[in-house]
């Protein structure tokens, strides 16, 4: 199954998505961060991190860095909404 993984600030600003989610990544978030939509905040960043690094890849395909990286971003510290429309 795919999906569009949308990410948005809390606090308001551009919507970001990603089209082609793949189940294994939703059902890896999922697994990790409980079912969609999810609340990710800095905390989540060391989770995040090693998801990256089990992912592997370039980190322009990676979509756990990409949200690590946004996570970790000091203008989204009231962190980043997660959802996946199918």
């Amino acid at each position: 199954m795919s999906a569009t993984i949308i990410w948005r600030p809390v606090k308001g600003g551009k919507t970001l998505s990603t089209p082609g989610g793949t189940s294994s990544f939703i059902t890896a978030m999922e697994h990790t961060f409980g079912p969609f939509p999810l609340l990710l905040t800095l905390t989540d960043g060391s989770k995040l991190e090693a998801m990256a690094e089990v992912y592997g890849g370039e980190d322009k395909n990676n979509p756990y860095k990409k949200l690590y990286d946004l996570v970790c971003d000091e203008r989204f510290g009231d962190g980043i909404e997660v959802d996946a429309e199918y």
